[in-house]
């Protein structure tokens, strides 16, 4: 359980750096109307997002997509696939993103619920680096041969990690609701100037390990 702890915590770590869905959820709560209830709204968009994820970094795990990739071993194909794609996103994190998140403090008095809600779904399941890395993590869970229950609560660490840039708006709005925009914006801000860095490490690290083990 150690080892496969030590695997994957980097893994579910690296998937909170996700600086548009954690800018997205300290403009709603700065907000001048419906701060939680749109909130609320965009997280349930993310739950089900890591739902999802879950699945199929379920069904890789347990060989379900080997036997459609014909690469030198079923057992080594979805590994080598993912060191590939790791590498990939690893230079593109390298990259400068201009991507911004949508305004919100010009809506109207309704809190769009479903809008919010959709948005939280789309942002999250196209967030491609966050996503790559949860389903890996997912992956490693079920291919190590623990007890099920072990599997399922080791899957929970790693969605709570991955939908944190919306729970920790959450809970600072909720402790300090008066300062929370001024507690969060600091934290945002680092993310948006380190978090690329941190990410591209991670993917490279991660991407060697896995080419060596889908080779080895």
């Amino acid at each position: 359980m150690y080892e496969l702890l030590v695997k994957v915590v980097p893994l579910a770590v690296a998937s909170t750096l996700s600086p548009v869905v954690f800018g997205i959820a300290v403009a709603l709560l700065a907000g001048k109307t419906h701060q939680m209830k749109r909130t609320l709204a965009f997280f349930l968009g993310a739950i089900i997002t890591v739902i999802i994820l879950a699945l199929v970094g379920s069904f890789l795990g347990g060989g379900g997509a080997d036997a459609g990739i014909k690469a030198i071993h079923p057992s080594a194909s979805m590994d080598l696939v993912l060191g590939v794609l790791f590498i990939g996103f690893g230079i593109m994190s390298a990259l400068p993103s201009k991507e911004k998140g949508p305004m919100v403090n010009k809506e109207g008095e309704k809190p769009g619920l479903v809008k919010w809600f959709v948005i939280g779904f789309l942002t999250n399941i196209l967030n491609f680096d966050a996503v790559l890395l949860n389903i890996t993590a997912v992956k490693e869970v079920f291919q190590s041969g623990i007890a099920f229950g072990q599997e399922i609560a080791v899957t929970v660490l790693c969605d709570l990690f991955f939908l944190l840039p919306v729970l920790v708006p959450l809970l600072v709005y909720l402790v300090y609701p008066q300062k929370a925009k001024k507690v969060l914006e600091p934290l945002g801000n680092m993310m948006r100037k380190y978090g690329n860095y941190i990410a591209m490490a991670i993917f490279f690290v991660f991407g060697v390990y896995l080419i060596m083990k889908g080779m080895g």
